[in-house]
């Protein structure tokens, strides 16, 4: 079984991407979190058996991200 490595701030760069496209992809999302009509967004994993969440990220997306 092969892992692939990368690094953290690689990590959180694909995130945000994810976060940017998905924005783009999906029309009021941005408008319904700055409202509060939409609580939060949330991604789910699936853990390892036996395997414990021990911490979790948020991270902010200025709205310069958003724009292009």
């Amino acid at each position: 079984m092969m892992v692939e490595s990368r690094s953290v701030s690689e990590v959180r760069e694909s995130r945000v991407q994810h976060f940017v496209d998905l924005a783009h992809e999906t029309p009021g999302m941005v408008e319904g979190l700055r409202s509060g009509s939409i609580d939060a967004m949330v991604d789910f994993f699936e853990l390892a058996p036996g395997a414990h969440v021990t911490a979790v990220a948020v991270e902010d997306v200025a709205p310069r991200d958003l724009a292009s």
